[in-house]
């Protein structure tokens, strides 16, 4: 009688304990798992839309001389700049928003990628007041979708009460999204499920099988396999134009065109040329460097510094003149943000009669 009692306890214990199992693997941790995750998809916001994020391009944001609205002069302060796919080509179409507060009232500005094309193809602008003012990350600037989901963190920038520098230039560039951990829960829910035996059961013990014949290995033939190796191709950049620096280049001067900032200012300048000697417009010029330790990036656009003539461009550096050695180097490229000439270093000179570096650059002969 006793063993038959302890019989149908364990019969029963059994099967609640495989009821309370089955509970916690069906019911329970799937919960748990879902609403982890959704949690997590909250704060990303990216990928569930199966589309890329994107994220600040490196050495961004740039500051560099309202060039796209000339007229306007310093009577503008704006953000601008382009955003860039996974193969690195513009993409057109995305929203780009624009917030922050402006003398004490929200500020909120939307544009659209590809609205802009003074910056490029995917370029985009929001004017943000009709003069330059300093903050400190009081700005910021967003892309979503058509959809209005959230596709990049918020950026914050600082501005300058300095016409040299109310352009604000960001771009942003793809990154593929990160796997949703949806597959993983399904996967460990399937996979996850406990087999419980109630009497174990004699398991025959296997004898070992045949000691299995060698097979011979086939050696390696002395034949080799021809690898292909692919022609060079001709691309588009194979009949890009390419500029370098004209004789005399770089030239220092003083400051011409700023009589006003006299010698509170410093900055590169000039023009470009095709082959006949005529001035070329919509080429980017990029200068890098560092100034005061920290990293510099100005852009600008030939043909909008007209000063300088028609194919003029013109990029502030600094508020003062100060002593540089190959501190700088300037670069041109294309509208696609294709390189058009070398990396040419440049010197800077703490000296009021030498704050206008001028370059010009001249297409080489194919």
């Amino acid at each position: 009688m006793e063993k038959r009692f302890q019989k149908t306890a364990a019969y029963w214990l059994f099967w609640y304990c495989l009821i309370v199992l089955l509970i916690v693997l069906v019911i329970i941790i799937p919960t748990a798992e879902g609403k982890a995750f959704d949690k997590s998809g909250d704060s990303r916001g990216l990928a569930a839309t199966g589309m890329p994020a994107f994220i600040l391009q490196a050495g961004n944001p740039a500051y560099s001389r309202n060039f796209a609205h000339p007229e306007a002069g310093c009577h503008w302060m704006g953000v601008s700049g382009q955003i860039f796919g996974l193969d690195g080509k513009p993409l057109v179409g995305l929203i780009v928003k624009v917030g922050g507060l402006l003398k004490g009232k929200t500020l909120s500005l939307t544009s659209r990628s590809g609205s802009a094309p003074s910056y490029g193809e995917g370029g985009y602008e929001s004017v943000i007041t009709d003069e330059p003012i300093a903050s400190q990350q009081n700005f910021w600037v967003e892309v979503y979708n058509t959809e209005g989901i959230r596709l990049s963190e918020r950026v914050h920038f600082n501005t300058y009460a300095d016409c040299g520098r109310n352009l604000i230039l960001i771009n942003f560039t793809a990154v593929k999204a990160t796997p949703s951990p949806t597959l993983i829960k399904k996967t460990a829910t399937r996979t996850s499920t406990a087999t419980i035996t109630r009497t174990p059961t004699k398991t025959k013990t296997l004898l070992p099988s045949a000691t299995p014949t060698k097979t011979k290995s086939p050696l390696p033939t002395a034949t080799s396999t021809k690898t292909f190796t692919p022609s060079p191709t001709v691309t588009k950049e194979g009949v890009l134009p390419f500029y370098e620096a004209a004789k005399g280049s770089p030239l220092y001067v003083k400051n011409l065109y700023h009589p006003s900032m006299n010698c509170q200012w410093m900055g590169v300048a000039g023009q470009i040329f095709d082959q006949q000697g005529k001035p070329v417009k919509n080429v980017i010029v990029e200068v890098n460097g560092r100034i005061g330790g920290k990293p510099y990036i100005g852009l600008s656009l030939s043909g909008t510094a007209l000063a300088y003539g028609s194919g003029g461009f013109e990029i502030f550096l600094s508020s003062k003149p100060i002593d540089t050695k190959d501190n700088f180097w300037i670069l041109l490229r294309d509208l696609q943000g294709r390189q058009l000439s070398y990396h040419i270093p440049f010197d800077t000179f703490a000296a009021c009669d030498k704050n206008l570096i001028l370059f010009h650059f001249v297409e080489k002969p194919r």
